[in-house]
């Protein structure tokens, strides 16, 4: 019985040190957010709109067109990440064009939080040189120790086009994929073709679109 005790206690401990991670984890993350608006990395949430971006542009003001998403819409990740005993955390989530009337789709952005010595410590750069190395966006789904997970989703060009009357095919190469974090190995997992079919019939262009991902 009292073995049965310490083992509820000690779950529940595990528990709380946990949850005082994650709360650690978005303070760090918050910290950088402020950071990065000082910076002017960011516009504001609530500024986020054209008339801001011309008004700063007419006034000969440098400004970076994009802002945050809605706080539901950035997702947090928790895993020992660095292999210390310690929880870790990854932050994705889309930016926001200010200055689009339409929607676009971004691709994602990806800010690790790692546990140290002296505290967390933020790294927005780390898969930077996976999108220059592979020439494509990258997609983080989860996270577990040591190691992230995820999905890529490469446009296939002109060549690849099928044409009727009024529908184009517009074929896409899907792959999962795995990243070590020590060792910053990049693993296909799996790869497939897709096509989605497009109704052509009520537009006047019909040449090829920039497609970021899902």
């Amino acid at each position: 019985m009292k073995k049965v005790l310490f083992i509820f206690f000690s779950v529940i401990l595990l528990a709380c040190s946990h949850q005082s991670d994650k709360d650690k984890i978005r303070q760090a993350f918050s910290e950088w957010v402020e950071k990065k608006l000082n910076q002017s990395n960011f516009v504001p949430k609530d500024s986020c709109n054209p008339s801001y971006v011309v008004r700063h542009l007419a006034k000969g003001k440098p400004i970076v067109d994009m802002a945050l998403p809605e706080n539901k819409k950035i997702k947090f990740l928790f895993a020992d990440i660095n292999n210390d005993n310690e929880l870790d955390g990854l932050v994705t989530f889309r930016r926001r064009c200010c200055s689009c009337t339409v929607p676009v789709a971004m691709p994602q952005s990806q800010v690790l939080i790692l546990s140290g010595e002296n505290g967390y410590t933020v790294n927005d750069t780390f898969f930077v040189e996976f999108y220059q190395n592979k020439k494509y966006s990258i997609y983080i789904d989860s996270i577990a120790r040591g190691k992230f997970l995820g999905t890529t989703n490469k446009y296939i060009w002109n060549h690849h086009f099928i044409y009727t009357d009024s529908v184009r095919s517009d074929t896409f190469k899907i792959r999962t994929f795995s990243i070590i974090y020590k060792t910053k190995e990049f693993k296909i997992i799996t790869e497939k073709k897709i096509s989605i079919n497009k109704d052509t019939s009520k537009r006047n262009n019909d040449a090829p679109q920039a497609i970021f991902g899902n």
